[in-house]
Protein backbone atom coordinates (compact mmCIF):
# COMPACT_ATOMS: atom_id res chain seq x y z
CA UNK A 1 0.00 0.00 0.00
CA UNK A 2 1.23 3.62 -0.78
CA UNK A 3 2.73 5.05 2.57
CA UNK A 4 0.98 8.52 1.20
CA UNK A 5 -2.05 10.09 3.10
CA UNK A 6 -5.02 10.81 0.43
CA UNK A 7 -7.52 13.26 0.19
CA UNK A 8 -10.43 11.03 -0.13
CA UNK A 9 -12.88 13.42 -1.19
CA UNK A 10 -10.87 14.68 -4.35
CA UNK A 11 -9.94 10.75 -5.66
CA UNK A 12 -13.02 10.52 -7.67
CA UNK A 13 -11.83 12.79 -9.84
CA UNK A 14 -8.99 14.30 -11.35
CA UNK A 15 -9.19 17.80 -13.38
CA UNK A 16 -7.97 19.16 -16.27
CA UNK A 17 -8.03 23.15 -17.34
CA UNK A 18 -10.49 24.33 -19.81
CA UNK A 19 -7.93 27.27 -20.41
CA UNK A 20 -6.06 27.11 -22.80
CA UNK A 21 -8.16 25.21 -25.29
CA UNK A 22 -7.68 21.76 -24.76
CA UNK A 23 -5.21 20.18 -27.52
CA UNK A 24 -6.07 16.48 -27.55
CA UNK A 25 -2.45 15.27 -27.91
CA UNK A 26 -1.64 16.61 -24.28
CA UNK A 27 -5.25 15.56 -22.52
CA UNK A 28 -3.74 11.96 -24.15
CA UNK A 29 -0.39 12.09 -22.62
CA UNK A 30 -1.84 13.53 -18.67
CA UNK A 31 -4.48 10.99 -18.85
CA UNK A 32 -1.74 7.93 -18.84
CA UNK A 33 0.77 9.90 -16.88
CA UNK A 34 -1.13 10.28 -14.15
CA UNK A 35 -1.26 6.40 -13.53
CA UNK A 36 2.40 5.19 -15.26
CA UNK A 37 5.53 6.49 -15.42
CA UNK A 38 6.05 8.29 -18.74
CA UNK A 39 7.86 9.18 -20.90
CA UNK A 40 6.36 12.24 -22.92
CA UNK A 41 8.51 13.08 -26.20
CA UNK A 42 6.74 16.25 -27.92
CA UNK A 43 8.31 18.82 -30.36
CA UNK A 44 9.86 22.08 -28.82
CA UNK A 45 7.10 24.84 -28.07
CA UNK A 46 4.13 21.86 -28.30
CA UNK A 47 3.46 22.41 -24.68
CA UNK A 48 5.24 19.98 -22.66
CA UNK A 49 4.88 22.29 -19.04
CA UNK A 50 1.14 22.33 -19.57
CA UNK A 51 1.29 18.23 -18.86
CA UNK A 52 3.63 18.22 -16.43
CA UNK A 53 1.63 21.03 -14.54
CA UNK A 54 -1.74 19.41 -14.23
CA UNK A 55 -0.42 15.57 -13.43
CA UNK A 56 1.69 18.16 -10.61
CA UNK A 57 -1.93 19.61 -9.70
CA UNK A 58 -3.92 16.44 -9.53
CA UNK A 59 -1.38 14.87 -7.35
CA UNK A 60 -1.67 17.86 -4.89
CA UNK A 61 -5.46 17.50 -4.56
CA UNK A 62 -5.05 14.12 -3.72
CA UNK A 63 -2.22 14.04 -1.61
CA UNK A 64 -2.11 17.31 0.25
CA UNK A 65 0.42 16.31 2.53
CA UNK A 66 3.07 15.00 0.21
CA UNK A 67 5.75 16.95 -1.98
CA UNK A 68 5.51 16.79 -5.55
CA UNK A 69 9.07 18.30 -7.61
CA UNK A 70 10.09 19.68 -11.09
CA UNK A 71 13.78 19.05 -12.00
CA UNK A 72 14.94 20.89 -14.64
CA UNK A 73 18.71 21.09 -15.68
CA UNK A 74 19.97 24.64 -14.60
CA UNK A 75 18.61 27.96 -12.55
CA UNK A 76 16.77 29.83 -15.40
CA UNK A 77 14.79 27.29 -15.88
CA UNK A 78 13.86 26.03 -12.72
CA UNK A 79 12.77 29.79 -12.32
CA UNK A 80 10.91 29.94 -15.49
CA UNK A 81 8.62 26.53 -15.56
CA UNK A 82 8.13 27.60 -11.89
CA UNK A 83 6.49 30.25 -12.85
CA UNK A 84 4.38 28.36 -15.90
CA UNK A 85 3.27 25.58 -14.08
CA UNK A 86 1.98 28.19 -10.76
CA UNK A 87 0.24 29.70 -13.65
CA UNK A 88 -1.22 26.64 -15.45
CA UNK A 89 -1.82 25.02 -11.75
CA UNK A 90 -3.70 27.84 -10.11
CA UNK A 91 -1.33 28.13 -7.93
CA UNK A 92 0.32 31.85 -6.18
CA UNK A 93 4.19 31.40 -6.39
CA UNK A 94 4.29 31.73 -2.63
CA UNK A 95 2.69 28.04 -2.61
CA UNK A 96 5.54 26.95 -4.62
CA UNK A 97 9.29 26.73 -3.66
CA UNK A 98 12.69 27.20 -5.84
CA UNK A 99 15.54 25.23 -4.58
CA UNK A 100 18.76 25.46 -6.28
CA UNK A 101 22.36 25.70 -5.42
CA UNK A 102 22.64 28.78 -4.41
CA UNK A 103 20.28 28.16 -1.01
CA UNK A 104 22.39 27.38 1.38
CA UNK A 105 21.86 23.76 3.09
CA UNK A 106 20.41 24.50 6.44
CA UNK A 107 17.85 26.92 4.72
CA UNK A 108 17.03 23.97 2.50
CA UNK A 109 16.28 21.58 5.37
CA UNK A 110 13.46 23.81 6.64
CA UNK A 111 12.20 24.63 3.23
CA UNK A 112 12.05 21.07 2.30
CA UNK A 113 9.29 21.14 5.54
CA UNK A 114 7.54 24.31 4.86
CA UNK A 115 5.83 23.58 1.45
CA UNK A 116 4.82 20.68 -0.60
CA UNK A 117 5.46 21.78 -4.00
CA UNK A 118 9.17 22.06 -5.10
CA UNK A 119 10.79 23.54 -8.67
CA UNK A 120 14.72 22.41 -8.34
CA UNK A 121 17.92 21.61 -9.92
CA UNK A 122 18.44 17.70 -10.19
CA UNK A 123 21.78 18.35 -7.70
CA UNK A 124 20.06 19.81 -4.79
CA UNK A 125 17.66 16.82 -4.90
CA UNK A 126 20.47 14.35 -5.13
CA UNK A 127 22.63 15.63 -2.46
CA UNK A 128 19.62 16.46 0.27
CA UNK A 129 18.01 12.72 0.12
CA UNK A 130 21.73 11.56 0.33
CA UNK A 131 22.30 13.77 3.22
CA UNK A 132 18.78 13.39 4.90
CA UNK A 133 17.65 16.32 4.35
CA UNK A 134 14.57 15.53 1.75
CA UNK A 135 12.89 11.98 3.10
CA UNK A 136 12.64 10.12 -0.72
CA UNK A 137 9.36 8.49 0.80
CA UNK A 138 7.77 12.00 1.25
CA UNK A 139 7.78 11.98 -2.51
CA UNK A 140 4.56 11.52 -4.47
CA UNK A 141 5.32 12.93 -8.02
CA UNK A 142 8.52 13.57 -9.70
CA UNK A 143 8.61 15.59 -13.18
CA UNK A 144 12.05 15.34 -14.73
CA UNK A 145 12.70 17.72 -17.64
CA UNK A 146 15.05 17.78 -20.03
CA UNK A 147 14.97 14.04 -19.51
CA UNK A 148 17.20 13.29 -22.46
CA UNK A 149 20.39 14.11 -20.09
CA UNK A 150 19.28 11.25 -17.67
CA UNK A 151 22.73 9.37 -18.67
CA UNK A 152 25.57 7.85 -17.12
CA UNK A 153 26.40 9.04 -13.35
CA UNK A 154 23.76 12.48 -14.06
CA UNK A 155 21.82 14.09 -11.00
CA UNK A 156 18.95 12.62 -12.60
CA UNK A 157 19.88 9.38 -13.14
CA UNK A 158 21.01 9.20 -9.28
CA UNK A 159 17.42 10.62 -7.63
CA UNK A 160 15.48 7.82 -10.22
CA UNK A 161 17.65 5.48 -7.80
CA UNK A 162 17.52 6.97 -4.55
CA UNK A 163 13.47 6.34 -5.18
CA UNK A 164 13.76 2.94 -6.29
CA UNK A 165 11.04 0.73 -4.07
CA UNK A 166 9.37 4.49 -3.21
CA UNK A 167 5.37 5.12 -4.33
CA UNK A 168 6.18 7.68 -6.75
CA UNK A 169 5.17 8.81 -10.30
CA UNK A 170 7.68 9.81 -12.91
CA UNK A 171 6.83 12.11 -15.59
CA UNK A 172 9.54 12.76 -17.75
CA UNK A 173 9.89 15.49 -20.44
CA UNK A 174 11.64 16.08 -23.27
CA UNK A 175 11.96 17.40 -27.40
CA UNK A 176 13.22 13.57 -28.49
CA UNK A 177 14.84 11.08 -26.26
CA UNK A 178 18.05 10.61 -27.49
CA UNK A 179 20.20 10.56 -30.64
CA UNK A 180 19.72 6.51 -30.85
CA UNK A 181 17.46 3.74 -29.98
CA UNK A 182 20.02 1.97 -27.29
CA UNK A 183 20.16 5.82 -25.67
CA UNK A 184 16.47 6.08 -25.74
CA UNK A 185 16.40 2.60 -23.92
CA UNK A 186 18.88 3.84 -21.24
CA UNK A 187 16.47 6.84 -20.68
CA UNK A 188 13.59 4.20 -20.05
CA UNK A 189 15.68 2.00 -17.72
CA UNK A 190 17.26 5.08 -15.41
CA UNK A 191 13.94 6.54 -15.15
CA UNK A 192 11.65 3.64 -14.31
CA UNK A 193 9.49 4.56 -17.48
CA UNK A 194 6.26 1.98 -18.30
CA UNK A 195 4.93 3.77 -20.62
CA UNK A 196 6.13 6.41 -23.91
CA UNK A 197 3.80 9.13 -25.49
CA UNK A 198 5.92 10.35 -28.56
CA UNK A 199 4.89 12.84 -31.15
CA UNK A 200 6.72 14.29 -33.99
CA UNK A 201 5.98 17.29 -36.27
CA UNK A 202 4.51 14.53 -38.41
CA UNK A 203 1.52 13.23 -35.58
CA UNK A 204 -1.81 13.99 -36.94
CA UNK A 205 -3.04 15.52 -33.54
CA UNK A 206 0.50 17.82 -33.01
CA UNK A 207 0.10 19.18 -36.83
CA UNK A 208 -2.99 21.47 -36.34
CA UNK A 209 -1.28 23.37 -33.46
CA UNK A 210 1.92 24.03 -35.83
CA UNK A 211 3.04 27.05 -37.79
CA UNK A 212 4.94 26.20 -40.91
CA UNK A 213 8.68 26.07 -41.06
CA UNK A 214 11.05 26.04 -44.38
CA UNK A 215 14.25 24.02 -43.85
CA UNK A 216 17.30 24.91 -45.82
CA UNK A 217 20.71 23.87 -46.27
CA UNK A 218 23.56 26.03 -47.43
CA UNK A 219 26.63 23.97 -48.40
CA UNK A 220 29.77 25.70 -48.03
CA UNK A 221 32.89 24.98 -49.95
CA UNK A 222 36.49 25.93 -48.75
CA UNK A 223 38.35 25.08 -52.22
CA UNK A 224 40.48 28.55 -52.60
CA UNK A 225 39.81 29.98 -49.44
CA UNK A 226 42.48 30.04 -46.42
CA UNK A 227 40.46 27.78 -44.18
CA UNK A 228 40.98 25.33 -47.92
CA UNK A 229 44.37 26.33 -47.84
CA UNK A 230 45.03 25.39 -44.57
CA UNK A 231 43.48 22.37 -44.54
CA UNK A 232 45.93 21.29 -47.23
CA UNK A 233 48.88 22.17 -45.51
CA UNK A 234 47.45 20.19 -42.61
CA UNK A 235 46.97 17.16 -44.89
CA UNK A 236 50.19 17.21 -45.83
CA UNK A 237 52.03 17.22 -42.76
CA UNK A 238 49.44 14.61 -41.36
CA UNK A 239 50.54 12.21 -44.57
CA UNK A 240 53.61 10.53 -43.23
CA UNK A 241 52.21 9.61 -39.73
CA UNK A 242 49.11 7.96 -41.31
CA UNK A 243 51.10 6.05 -43.93
CA UNK A 244 53.35 4.68 -41.01
CA UNK A 245 49.98 3.81 -38.85
CA UNK A 246 48.43 2.25 -41.96
CA UNK A 247 52.07 0.08 -42.65
CA UNK A 248 51.55 -1.22 -38.63
CA UNK A 249 48.41 -1.99 -39.46
CA UNK A 250 46.57 0.49 -36.82
CA UNK A 251 44.59 2.58 -39.47
CA UNK A 252 42.65 1.52 -42.68
CA UNK A 253 42.45 4.92 -43.86
CA UNK A 254 44.98 6.31 -46.07
CA UNK A 255 43.39 9.71 -46.66
CA UNK A 256 44.34 11.83 -43.78
CA UNK A 257 40.98 14.17 -44.87
CA UNK A 258 38.34 11.46 -43.65
CA UNK A 259 40.47 10.74 -40.37
CA UNK A 260 39.00 11.62 -37.37
CA UNK A 261 40.44 12.25 -33.64
CA UNK A 262 37.34 9.43 -32.52
CA UNK A 263 38.18 6.98 -35.52
CA UNK A 264 41.84 7.02 -34.31
CA UNK A 265 40.82 6.47 -30.96
CA UNK A 266 38.68 3.53 -31.93
CA UNK A 267 41.41 2.59 -34.45
CA UNK A 268 44.13 2.48 -31.39
CA UNK A 269 41.93 0.67 -29.30
CA UNK A 270 41.28 -2.31 -31.85
CA UNK A 271 44.62 -2.36 -32.38
CA UNK A 272 45.68 -2.60 -28.49
CA UNK A 273 43.15 -5.44 -28.20
CA UNK A 274 44.42 -7.28 -31.02
CA UNK A 275 47.62 -6.85 -29.97
CA UNK A 276 47.76 -8.58 -26.49
CA UNK A 277 50.88 -8.40 -24.68
CA UNK A 278 53.34 -10.07 -27.16
CA UNK A 279 52.96 -7.11 -29.45
CA UNK A 280 52.16 -4.28 -26.75
CA UNK A 281 55.64 -2.79 -27.89
CA UNK A 282 55.08 -2.97 -31.46
CA UNK A 283 52.27 -0.50 -30.79
CA UNK A 284 53.58 1.76 -28.13
CA UNK A 285 56.44 2.83 -30.64
CA UNK A 286 53.88 4.66 -32.55
CA UNK A 287 52.13 6.75 -29.99
CA UNK A 288 54.40 9.77 -31.03
CA UNK A 289 52.89 10.00 -34.78
CA UNK A 290 48.81 8.92 -33.05
CA UNK A 291 49.49 11.97 -29.96
CA UNK A 292 50.09 14.13 -33.35
CA UNK A 293 47.18 12.90 -35.51
CA UNK A 294 44.72 13.12 -32.68
CA UNK A 295 45.74 16.29 -32.17
CA UNK A 296 45.78 17.42 -36.18
CA UNK A 297 42.66 15.42 -37.00
CA UNK A 298 40.51 17.45 -34.14
CA UNK A 299 41.90 20.81 -34.67
CA UNK A 300 40.65 19.72 -39.07
CA UNK A 301 37.66 19.10 -37.53
CA UNK A 302 37.59 22.74 -36.08
CA UNK A 303 38.70 24.65 -38.89
CA UNK A 304 36.45 23.13 -41.77
CA UNK A 305 33.48 23.80 -39.28
CA UNK A 306 33.96 26.67 -37.16
CA UNK A 307 37.11 28.52 -38.70
CA UNK A 308 40.62 29.82 -38.18
CA UNK A 309 40.24 31.08 -34.71
CA UNK A 310 38.74 28.41 -33.17
CA UNK A 311 41.39 26.11 -34.84
CA UNK A 312 43.92 28.42 -33.17
CA UNK A 313 41.74 27.66 -29.82
CA UNK A 314 42.25 24.11 -30.32
CA UNK A 315 45.96 24.04 -30.46
CA UNK A 316 47.30 26.93 -28.91
CA UNK A 317 47.80 25.48 -25.62
CA UNK A 318 49.32 21.57 -27.53
CA UNK A 319 51.44 24.44 -29.57
CA UNK A 320 53.14 26.35 -26.78
CA UNK A 321 53.68 23.38 -24.56
CA UNK A 322 55.53 21.27 -27.34
CA UNK A 323 57.80 24.45 -28.16
CA UNK A 324 58.71 24.85 -24.36
CA UNK A 325 59.91 21.16 -24.82
CA UNK A 326 57.13 19.42 -23.29
CA UNK A 327 55.09 16.49 -24.55
CA UNK A 328 56.72 13.41 -26.42
CA UNK A 329 60.06 13.62 -28.34
CA UNK A 330 58.29 13.16 -31.61
CA UNK A 331 55.72 15.71 -30.44
CA UNK A 332 58.26 18.55 -30.08
CA UNK A 333 60.20 17.64 -33.13
CA UNK A 334 56.66 17.84 -34.93
CA UNK A 335 55.86 21.44 -33.94
CA UNK A 336 59.19 22.49 -33.75
CA UNK A 337 59.85 21.47 -37.95
CA UNK A 338 59.82 24.70 -40.53
CA UNK A 339 57.36 23.31 -42.08
CA UNK A 340 54.59 23.68 -39.01
CA UNK A 341 56.43 26.94 -37.54
CA UNK A 342 55.68 28.39 -41.16
CA UNK A 343 52.14 27.19 -41.07
CA UNK A 344 51.56 28.08 -37.68
CA UNK A 345 52.85 31.74 -38.52
CA UNK A 346 50.64 31.95 -41.56
CA UNK A 347 47.82 31.06 -38.54
CA UNK A 348 48.20 33.56 -36.19
CA UNK A 349 48.89 36.37 -37.99
CA UNK A 350 45.23 35.41 -40.02
CA UNK A 351 43.86 35.62 -36.30
CA UNK A 352 45.37 38.55 -35.60
CA UNK A 353 43.68 40.57 -38.28
CA UNK A 354 40.44 41.80 -38.07
CA UNK A 355 39.64 41.59 -42.11
CA UNK A 356 40.19 38.06 -42.30
CA UNK A 357 36.87 36.03 -41.65
CA UNK A 358 37.07 33.18 -40.05
CA UNK A 359 35.57 30.98 -42.27
CA UNK A 360 33.39 31.25 -45.95
CA UNK A 361 30.04 30.29 -43.75
CA UNK A 362 30.54 33.67 -42.36
CA UNK A 363 29.81 35.44 -45.90
CA UNK A 364 26.20 33.71 -46.68
CA UNK A 365 25.69 34.35 -42.46
CA UNK A 366 25.54 37.93 -43.30
CA UNK A 367 23.80 37.93 -46.47
CA UNK A 368 20.72 35.74 -45.00
CA UNK A 369 20.55 38.21 -42.39
CA UNK A 370 20.87 41.39 -44.22
CA UNK A 371 18.23 39.87 -46.41
CA UNK A 372 15.92 38.88 -43.56
CA UNK A 373 16.27 42.08 -41.73
CA UNK A 374 16.01 44.46 -44.87
CA UNK A 375 12.69 42.88 -45.88
CA UNK A 376 11.00 43.01 -42.27
CA UNK A 377 12.12 47.00 -42.35
CA UNK A 378 10.14 47.05 -45.58
CA UNK A 379 7.06 45.02 -44.68
CA UNK A 380 6.71 47.22 -41.56
CA UNK A 381 7.55 50.28 -43.41
CA UNK A 382 4.37 49.21 -45.33
CA UNK A 383 2.26 48.76 -42.57
CA UNK A 384 2.59 51.93 -40.94
CA UNK A 385 5.02 50.49 -38.19
CA UNK A 386 8.07 52.13 -36.85
CA UNK A 387 10.10 49.03 -36.50
CA UNK A 388 10.29 46.04 -37.57
CA UNK A 389 9.33 43.00 -35.31
CA UNK A 390 10.84 40.14 -36.24
CA UNK A 391 14.05 38.23 -33.91
CA UNK A 392 16.46 35.55 -34.94
CA UNK A 393 18.71 33.31 -33.36
CA UNK A 394 22.18 32.17 -34.48
CA UNK A 395 23.62 28.71 -33.04
CA UNK A 396 27.08 27.77 -32.89
CA UNK A 397 28.70 25.30 -30.31
CA UNK A 398 32.22 27.44 -29.29
CA UNK A 399 32.05 30.71 -27.14
CA UNK A 400 34.87 31.73 -29.26
CA UNK A 401 32.89 31.60 -32.51
CA UNK A 402 30.02 33.04 -31.01
CA UNK A 403 31.90 35.58 -29.67
CA UNK A 404 33.36 36.00 -33.68
CA UNK A 405 29.71 36.04 -35.60
CA UNK A 406 28.94 38.77 -32.76
CA UNK A 407 31.83 40.90 -33.62
CA UNK A 408 31.06 40.52 -37.14
CA UNK A 409 27.15 41.59 -37.31
CA UNK A 410 27.76 44.34 -35.00
CA UNK A 411 29.19 46.26 -37.69
CA UNK A 412 26.25 45.91 -39.81
CA UNK A 413 24.03 48.17 -36.83
CA UNK A 414 21.40 49.13 -36.47
CA UNK A 415 19.89 46.89 -38.99
CA UNK A 416 21.36 43.47 -37.29
CA UNK A 417 21.51 44.32 -33.74
CA UNK A 418 23.27 41.47 -32.41
CA UNK A 419 24.10 39.89 -28.35
CA UNK A 420 26.10 36.95 -27.38
CA UNK A 421 24.21 34.49 -25.68
CA UNK A 422 26.72 32.08 -23.38
CA UNK A 423 26.25 29.80 -20.42
CA UNK A 424 27.85 30.54 -16.57
CA UNK A 425 31.16 27.84 -16.92
CA UNK A 426 34.39 29.31 -15.69
CA UNK A 427 36.25 26.11 -16.51
CA UNK A 428 39.65 26.64 -17.51
CA UNK A 429 40.20 28.03 -21.31
CA UNK A 430 36.55 28.92 -21.69
CA UNK A 431 35.87 32.16 -23.23
CA UNK A 432 33.74 35.36 -21.73
CA UNK A 433 30.67 33.65 -19.75
CA UNK A 434 27.57 35.09 -18.59
CA UNK A 435 25.95 35.04 -14.77
CA UNK A 436 22.74 33.63 -14.47
CA UNK A 437 21.64 37.61 -13.77
CA UNK A 438 22.90 38.93 -17.40
CA UNK A 439 21.47 35.76 -19.14
CA UNK A 440 18.46 36.58 -17.95
CA UNK A 441 18.34 40.52 -18.99
CA UNK A 442 19.92 39.73 -22.20
CA UNK A 443 16.24 37.53 -22.93
CA UNK A 444 14.67 40.46 -21.82
CA UNK A 445 16.13 43.21 -24.20
CA UNK A 446 15.73 40.23 -27.23
CA UNK A 447 12.10 39.52 -26.54
CA UNK A 448 11.67 43.89 -25.73
CA UNK A 449 13.98 44.41 -29.48
CA UNK A 450 16.99 46.28 -28.16
CA UNK A 451 18.89 43.16 -29.90
CA UNK A 452 17.10 41.66 -32.49
CA UNK A 453 19.35 38.64 -33.10
CA UNK A 454 20.54 36.38 -30.18
CA UNK A 455 23.88 34.40 -31.12
CA UNK A 456 24.02 32.10 -28.61
CA UNK A 457 25.90 28.22 -27.67
CA UNK A 458 24.01 25.16 -26.47
CA UNK A 459 22.61 27.11 -23.26
CA UNK A 460 20.42 28.92 -25.68
CA UNK A 461 18.66 25.48 -27.41
CA UNK A 462 17.28 23.97 -24.42
CA UNK A 463 14.27 25.36 -22.05
CA UNK A 464 14.02 29.09 -21.54
CA UNK A 465 11.68 31.09 -22.90
CA UNK A 466 13.65 33.18 -25.55
CA UNK A 467 9.99 34.62 -26.77
CA UNK A 468 8.75 35.06 -30.80
CA UNK A 469 11.82 33.27 -33.00
CA UNK A 470 11.35 34.24 -37.15
CA UNK A 471 14.84 32.79 -38.69
CA UNK A 472 17.16 30.16 -36.61
CA UNK A 473 20.45 29.88 -38.10
CA UNK A 474 22.92 26.84 -37.22
CA UNK A 475 25.85 27.79 -37.62
CA UNK A 476 27.28 24.36 -37.43
CA UNK A 477 26.08 20.60 -37.35
CA UNK A 478 24.95 18.49 -34.67
CA UNK A 479 25.04 14.66 -35.06
CA UNK A 480 22.95 14.52 -31.91
CA UNK A 481 18.78 14.85 -33.42
CA UNK A 482 18.25 15.78 -29.66
CA UNK A 483 20.43 19.10 -30.32
CA UNK A 484 19.47 19.44 -33.65
CA UNK A 485 15.35 19.54 -32.83
CA UNK A 486 15.76 21.85 -30.00
CA UNK A 487 17.62 24.28 -32.24
CA UNK A 488 14.94 24.12 -34.97
CA UNK A 489 12.48 23.89 -32.01
CA UNK A 490 13.00 27.56 -31.66
CA UNK A 491 11.24 28.90 -34.31
CA UNK A 492 7.43 28.17 -36.02
CA UNK A 493 6.03 28.22 -32.57
CA UNK A 494 3.34 31.27 -33.28
CA UNK A 495 3.50 32.01 -37.15
CA UNK A 496 5.68 30.66 -39.70
CA UNK A 497 9.31 30.41 -39.18
CA UNK A 498 12.74 29.30 -41.03
CA UNK A 499 15.61 27.07 -40.60
CA UNK A 500 19.22 27.91 -42.15
CA UNK A 501 21.83 25.17 -41.76
CA UNK A 502 25.13 26.70 -42.56
CA UNK A 503 27.08 23.31 -43.81
CA UNK A 504 30.83 22.49 -44.68
CA UNK A 505 30.82 20.19 -47.83
CA UNK A 506 31.95 16.75 -46.99
CA UNK A 507 32.04 15.62 -43.38
CA UNK A 508 29.95 18.13 -41.38
CA UNK A 509 27.06 17.93 -44.30
CA UNK A 510 27.49 14.18 -43.69
CA UNK A 511 26.93 14.80 -39.95
CA UNK A 512 23.34 16.57 -40.87
CA UNK A 513 21.98 13.69 -42.52
CA UNK A 514 23.24 11.24 -39.73
CA UNK A 515 21.44 13.49 -37.06
CA UNK A 516 17.93 13.41 -39.60
CA UNK A 517 18.02 9.69 -39.79
CA UNK A 518 19.01 8.88 -36.06
CA UNK A 519 16.09 10.99 -35.48
CA UNK A 520 13.60 8.93 -37.91
CA UNK A 521 15.48 5.53 -36.78
CA UNK A 522 14.29 6.82 -32.75
CA UNK A 523 10.40 7.35 -33.86
CA UNK A 524 9.90 4.02 -35.92
CA UNK A 525 11.69 2.11 -33.11
CA UNK A 526 9.11 3.87 -30.47
CA UNK A 527 6.43 3.31 -32.88
CA UNK A 528 6.94 -0.22 -33.24
CA UNK A 529 7.11 -0.95 -30.02
CA UNK A 530 10.73 -2.48 -29.48
CA UNK A 531 11.49 -0.80 -26.38
CA UNK A 532 12.09 -2.48 -23.00
CA UNK A 533 9.66 -0.90 -20.07
CA UNK A 534 9.38 -1.47 -16.69
CA UNK A 535 7.15 -3.58 -15.37
CA UNK A 536 7.33 -1.90 -11.39
CA UNK A 537 5.06 0.54 -12.07
CA UNK A 538 4.01 1.51 -8.36
CA UNK A 539 0.49 2.13 -7.73
CA UNK A 540 -0.26 5.18 -5.84
CA UNK A 541 -3.96 5.53 -5.42
CA UNK A 542 -5.73 3.36 -2.98
CA UNK A 543 -7.40 0.12 -4.30
CA UNK A 544 -10.69 0.47 -6.11
CA UNK A 545 -9.70 3.97 -6.93
CA UNK A 546 -10.41 5.06 -10.48
CA UNK A 547 -10.81 8.70 -10.56
CA UNK A 548 -12.66 10.22 -13.95
CA UNK A 549 -11.66 13.69 -15.69
CA UNK A 550 -13.94 15.96 -13.98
Amino acid sequence: PSPHTPNWESLSTWVYPRNPSIRSYQFAIVRRALFENTLAAVPTGMGKTLIAAVVMANYRRWFPDARVLFMAPTRPLVRQQLGACSRFMGMHSSEACELTGQEPQHRRKALWNQYHAFFCTPQVVENDIRNGLLPAGGIVCLVVDEAHKASGNYAYVQVVRALEGKHVRILALTATPGRDPLAVQAICDHLRISHVEMRSEASVDVQSYQHARTKDRVIVRTQGTLVGELENALVDMMQPGVTRLQRAGILNQANPRYITAYGLVQAMSRSRAWAGRERSGAIGKHMGDYGILHRLAGGMSHLLIHGIRQFQNHMQEWVDSSMAGKGSRTQVQFVLQPTFQRFWTRVQAACADPSVLGHPKMDPLVQILLEHFSTAKDEARSRGDAEEDTRVMIFSHYRSSVQEITQILNSHSPLIRPMAFVGQSTKKGSQARMTQKLQLETIRQFKRGQHNCLVATCVGEEGLDIGDVDLIICFDAQASPTRSIQRMGRTGRKRAGRVVMLLTAGKEENKAMKADTGYQNVQQYVREGRLTLSPGNPRILPDGVRPTCE
